[in-house]
């Protein structure tokens, strides 16, 4: 019979996102395993909304400066009080501060690095992250590349790196028949082949190659439409602007951000990830378990996920013309789009389950 554990995550953000998302998924499959686990944050938002839904408690700490002695005091009197048995963290700081509270604490703890980041632009942040290898039980990356990262930019110890890719719960994601994806494009006012992307509205997402490989699509092949979810952000104007400037107003969308994944994978009959770096990409992940065939660039997460010419296509990242070809050789061939997809969500359930 197991022992069931009182586990503390820790995560800094707490918007919506890749990371986020996979303290949810976490926190809802432990609690259903009987583990009691609760989560540490610095604001309320979205992500304590989430937990609040599946029943998960949600601590609000709040973090005033780069070293804060009255968060570090207050993490340790949780883990002390709630009597943790196990801490798991996130991303730069909480990894820092959640280490600390280990070693005082004598609780154990695993530290997980979702991504590349501002971790690497000062040596007081690399020195960190090498104490973090050195004393946490494990650091995990979630992916190869990152991991290749980790060893040649902070100089980590590789035997202190697991390689533990995200997952999704594939069960939220199943293909639908071809009478439901036209009522639901019917609803949204869309006709004819929709591409779709899914990211957050900042640069380093490359949506600004999508909307300019979107005009060659769409002089090529006069039933393209083109989908956008993600939060909105300063960058958003930008976008919109290169969308009037090649006259593809009627033709590319902004939904923003939804919470609906798995139904407006419906709408997509090709994904598109046309980021210009990524350490994962649960998104990729979603569309395959919902059988999407994907165009994604070798930005670093998709080519540890998608076969090149098995479950899509993998082009460079910031090459618009490469990305559109690519997409119109799936758009003229719809049987290989449902090879594609067909072999995307087998792929899925047999390696990236959560």
């Amino acid at each position: 019979m197991k022992k069931l554990k009182n586990i503390l995550q820790l995560i800094e953000s707490y918007g919506v996102g890749g990371a986020e998302q996979i303290v949810v998924d976490l926190c809802d499959h432990l609690r259903k395993e009987g583990h009691h686990v609760c989560v540490a944050t610095l604001k309320y938002g979205w992500l304590t909304n989430k937990l609040s839904e599946i029943g998960v408690e949600s601590i609000v700490i709040e973090n005033k400066k780069s070293f804060d002695a009255q968060f570090f005091m207050e993490l340790v009197r949780i883990i002390r009080e709630k009597k943790i048995d196990l801490i798991h963290s996130h991303e730069f700081l909480m990894n820092m501060y959640g280490t600390a509270a280990s070693m005082v604490t004598r609780c154990p703890i695993i530290t997980t690095i979702h991504g590349k980041g501002y971790y690497i632009d000062k040596w007081r942040r690399r020195t960190v992250y090498r104490l973090v290898g050195r004393c946490a039980f494990r650091i995990v990356a979630v992916s190869e590349n990152l991991k290749k990262y980790l060893i040649e930019k902070i100089k980590l110890i590789p035997s202190d790196i697991s390689v533990i890719c995200n997952g999704v719960d594939v069960d939220r994601f199943i293909p639908c028949d071809e009478e439901k994806s036209r009522r639901l494009k019917h609803e949204f006012g869309l006709n004819g082949i929709v591409i779709g992307a899914i990211g957050n509205l900042y640069p380093v997402k490359g949506h600004i190659h999508l909307i300019r490989a979107a005009r060659l699509i769409v002089d090529a092949f006069d039933g393209a439409n083109f989908i956008v979810i993600g939060k909105k952000t300063d960058y958003s104007d930008i976008l919109q602007e290169e969308v009037k400037r090649l006259r593809l107003t009627d033709r590319f969308r902004f939904l923003g951000f939804r919470d609906d994944i798995p139904q407006l994978m419906h709408l997509i009959d090709i994904f598109v990830l046309p980021s210009n770096e990524e350490t994962f990409s649960i998104a990729t992940l979603e569309a395959l378990a919902s059988s999407k065939p994907v165009v994604a660039t070798r930005c670093g997460g998709p080519e540890g996920i998608i076969t090149d010419g098995k479950h899509g296509f993998l082009v460079p990242p910031g090459n618009p013309e490469q990305l559109a070809e690519k997409i119109l050789e799936l758009i003229r061939n719809p049987s290989l789009r449902r090879a594609f997809g067909e072999e995307g969500q087998t792929m899925v359930r047999e390696k990236f389950t959560l």
